[in-house]
C-alpha cells in the first residue's frame, strides 16, 4: 500500500508539474485525451458557475443588496469600485471570461500543427496542469488589478457579440456534420439488414 500511494503521489506530481497526462485512478484504461478534455471542461464549468454567481441578479447581487453598507466599506478596502462592480455585474463577468479567452487563444497558437501527443507541445497540452492553472490565475489577477479595463466595456461587448456569433456558427456546422455522419453510419448498417431490403423492394 505504501509503494502504491508513493507511486500515485509521484504520478500526480508529474501530472501537475511535469509532462505526464492526468489519469483517473478507478479508470486506468481511460485515454489521455479524455482526461485532458475532462480537466478543460472542469475549468470551463467553474468559470461558468462563477459568472452566474457574479451576475447582478445572482448570488453576489443578492448578498450586496442585503449587506450594502457593510460591503461598501469592504469594497473600498479592496479597491473593487463602487458597489463592488468589479466583483459583481456584467463587468465582473467580462473579467472572468476575458482571461479564459486569452488562455485558450494562446493555447490555440501554441498547439497549432501538433499531430502527436508525444511531442513537446502535445505534452504541454496534456500535462503541466499546475503551471497552466497558475498562469490562468495570474491572468485573473491582472484582469482584476487594472482599472483601465473598465474603460473598454463597449469594446468587450462588441468582441463578446462577435465571439458569440462565431461560437454559434461553429457549433451549428459541427452539429450538421455530426448528424450527417450518424445518418451515414445508420444508413450503412440498415442497408445490410433484410428489413431494409424488403422496405426498399415494397416502396419501389
Amino acid at each position: 500500500m505504501g509503494f502504491q500511494a508513493t507511486g500515485w503521489l509521484c504520478r500526480c506530481m508529474s501530472c501537475a508539474c511535469g509532462p505526464l497526462p492526468c489519469c483517473i485512478s478507478p479508470c486506468k484504461n481511460v485515454r489521455e485525451s479524455t482526461t485532458t478534455r475532462l480537466l478543460y471542461t472542469i475549468i470551463l464549468f467553474v468559470v461558468v458557475v462563477l459568472s452566474l454567481l457574479s451576475h447582478e441578479s445572482g448570488w453576489m447581487g443578492k448578498i450586496y443588496s442585503q449587506f450594502q453598507e457593510d460591503l461598501d466599506n469592504f469594497c473600498s478596502k479592496l479597491n473593487a469600485g463602487t458597489g463592488c462592480r468589479r466583483l459583481a455585474g456584467f463587468i465582473a463577468i467580462y473579467r472572468l471570461c476575458f482571461p479564459l479567452f486569452v488562455f485558450h487563444f494562446l493555447m490555440t497558437f501554441l498547439m497549432a500543427g501538433v499531430s502527436s501527443s508525444q511531442t513537446i507541445r502535445g505534452k504541454i497540452h496534456n500535462g503541466f496542469w499546475f503551471w497552466k492553472i497558475l498562469f490562468l490565475v495570474l491572468l485573473y489577477i491582472l484582469a482584476y488589478s487594472f482599472p483601465v479595463l473598465e474603460k473598454w466595456t463597449k469594446i468587450w461587448m462588441i468582441i463578446g457579440i462577435i465571439g458569440g456569433l462565431m461560437f454559434v456558427y461553429i457549433q451549428h456546422i459541427t452539429l450538421i456534420d455530426f448528424a450527417y455522419e450518424i445518418n451515414g453510419i445508420w444508413h450503412a448498417k440498415a442497408a445490410k439488414s433484410v428489413g431494409f431490403a424488403v422496405c426498399k423492394f415494397v416502396s419501389v
